[in-house]
């Protein structure tokens, strides 16, 4: 079973969200771009199949939350990659990439509207307990 299909967004401008979201989507696995008439997807393969996407809606009035989206890198070469595009394109509020915790590398970033994404890649040498303290902090 796929357990990703997709996230669906909310921009305050699809025109800039568009422009903003074709310079880094081919980074994070997301190349091919289907725009309708009121939204606009990129996914992970051609239409009719798609797989998995990102899909941006416009609402003039949207207030980003707290929610973060985090992608899967296949190692910390791929993160640092991808933090080298976010920067290139100018994206908001990067973060990293670092190792932020037992084994969880990864890079932060703001979209044009304020959702917020993550992209990391885990060691699983690593015990998923907040009361181990990290490498950097050992």
């Amino acid at each position: 079973m796929r357990r990703f299909d997709h996230i669906d967004l909310r921009v305050v401008d699809a025109v800039a969200a568009r422009a903003f979201y074709a310079k880094i989507c081919g980074a994070l696995g997301f190349p091919h771009v289907e725009d309708g008439p009121e939204w606009i997807c990129f996914c992970a393969k051609p239409y009719p199949e798609i797989g998995e996407y990102l899909a941006i809606t416009e609402d003039r009035t949207y207030k980003a939350g707290n929610v973060c989206h985090a992608f899967w890198a296949q190692s910390k070469p791929e993160v640092d990659r991808i933090a080298m595009v976010l920067r290139e394109v100018g994206a908001p509020a990067i973060e990293g990439p670092d190792m932020f915790y037992q084994g969880h590398y990864a890079v932060y970033f703001e979209d044009l509207s304020g959702n917020r994404f993550e992209v990391c890649y885990r060691e699983f040498t690593h015990s998923f307990d907040s009361r181990i303290p990290d490498e950097k902090n050992a």
